[in-house]
């Protein structure tokens, strides 16, 4: 009997991500929304039988999908889903990519897990052992830090990029260049916010928590961090749960 064939898909603020289930996870595949396309999403002919989406892109999905189709689920966060329980007073006003990613976390470790998606902005949520969600915090992203503090149109927000390239672990964190001062102190205030929320998890669980990293910034973020790794998929792994499969 043949599987059912679902097509997941991670619809951000700057980027689209989507893979396929089909008895088993594929591979995540990611475009910039300037160069998606409904081509790219079913390369090869493929024909979805279900179409799970975590959208926080308002509208800009409808260029690729249309939701109105009845195969078409458009995610939502709620009270409780997955083994998560949500903190939120108001569950619906949390980002559906951060409630996702959660169940995705849940579902590739076990323990206490610090889920970081470090992207547009950074957004950090707690989940203790039992999969209860303690909370969460939001932060300018990288880029939007370089932004605010340079404006758009500054030749040192290249080489705070270029910098970013260059450090790579503690000893490497003072800066000798206005460049590298710039990623430093941006990079310092990201990953200070992450190794705090891993501490308050530490507190309240008497554990020691596993940070999962996701988004087009977690490399950076990386080296910097103790008892972490990257798992750039999260959003669509809970798809797989939301949709009742399996990973």
């Amino acid at each position: 009997m043949t599987s059912e064939s679902l097509l997941l898909i991670d619809a951000g603020n700057s980027r689209v991500k989507w893979a396929w289930w089909q008895g088993k996870l594929g591979s995540q595949h990611s475009s910039s929304w300037a160069d998606a396309s409904s081509d790219a999403l079913y390369a090869g002919d493929r024909a979805a039988e279900r179409i799970f989406i975590a959208n926080v892109s308002g509208p800009k999905i409808c260029g690729l999908i249309d939701i109105e189709d009845p195969k078409v689920v458009c995610v939502e966060s709620e009270r409780e889903a997955g083994g998560v329980s949500n903190a939120y007073r108001d569950p619906a006003q949390m980002g559906v990519d951060r409630w996702v990613a959660m169940i995705g976390a849940r579902h590739h470790r076990t323990g206490p897990l610090v889920v970081v998606d470090a992207g547009t902005a950074l957004t950090v949520d707690m989940l203790d052992t039992d999969g209860k969600h303690l909370g969460g915090v939001i932060a300018p992203g990288y880029r939007m830090m370089l932004s605010s503090l340079l404006g758009n149109t500054s030749d040192i927000a290249e080489l705070a990029e270029a910098a970013a390239e260059r450090i790579g672990g503690e000893e490497e964190i003072a800066a000798r260049s206005t460049g590298e001062a710039i990623h430093s102190g941006s990079l310092i205030a990201l990953v200070s916010l992450v190794r705090h929320a891993r501490e308050f998890l530490a507190r309240r669980t008497k554990n020691s928590p596993r940070i999962l990293l996701c988004g087009g910034d977690a490399d950076m973020l990386l080296p910097l961090l103790h008892n972490a790794e990257i798992v750039a998929d999260l959003v669509l792994r809970g798809l797989v749960i939301v949709a009742g499969k399996k990973l």
